[in-house]
């Protein structure tokens, strides 16, 4: 995997973090980040603050949708804003609708602005067919759930699908297959926003062990 850099990034300010949360969304694979990106102060303040958190979370569902999983679990979310943000997350999605993506077409356009603006965006498992409808892949290296693999390879002919690695990244555009791939890229995301100490003591915490540099 290409190792990335954020350049020029004000160290004195909070991490303008979003997560879309599609309709059959995996929320683990929401809940879990947001969780570690909080847990980045943990080692230097007895408690969660957000005045004094170094992630400003925000959680996006679709136009017009309920952010709500396969299970009937929600979360609450709101609508899409113009803001401009450091890091975006698109989970996994249980089975995801093609022609529903399609058609979202103020989040692919969102998508598409975020990512012009600098954003480093992160599709996880599935959530990389919203990255392929925004045309962000087209003529970059990616990666997808194996289960996925044909159908994205069929859709998508203009990216180069590597299902050899778990996680590829290009053009700030980060691509993960499955649930320990995805705890790696939110080490990596530590690591660049917040340095590689933060991201090590965090794996020692989620992950139990010492890990590679990110």
């Amino acid at each position: 995997m290409t190792k990335g850099s954020i350049t020029q990034f004000d160290f004195r300010r909070k991490v303008k973090c979003a997560y879309l949360v599609p309709q059959g969304a995996w929320l683990s694979t929401i809940i879990t980040g947001a969780e570690v990106y909080a847990a980045v102060d943990f080692f230097w303040q007895p408690a969660y603050l957000p005045e004094y958190s170094s992630f400003d979370i925000s959680f996006f569902n679709c136009p017009g949708e309920v952010a709500q999983n396969f299970t009937g679990l929600a979360i609450q979310t709101k609508e899409l804003d113009d803001r401009q943000y450091d890091l975006i997350t698109i989970p996994a999605i249980w089975r995801p609708d093609i022609e529903h993506i399609k058609n979202q077409h103020k989040v692919l356009a969102w998508l598409q602005k975020q990512h012009t603006g600098g954003a480093l965006i992160i599709g996880l498992i599935t959530g990389q067919f919203y990255l392929a409808e925004a045309g962000l892949l087209n003529g970059k290296e990616a990666t997808v759930h194996g289960a996925f693999a044909s159908t994205f390879k069929h859709l998508y002919p203009d990216i180069r699908v590597n299902l050899k690695r778990s996680i590829t990244e290009s053009d700030k555009l980060i691509c993960a297959t499955g649930h320990k791939s995805c705890m790696d890229v939110m080490m990596m995301t530590i690591a660049r926003f917040c340095g590689e100490e933060a991201a090590q003591l965090l794996s020692l915490i989620h992950i139990s062990e010492p890990t590679r540099p990110y």
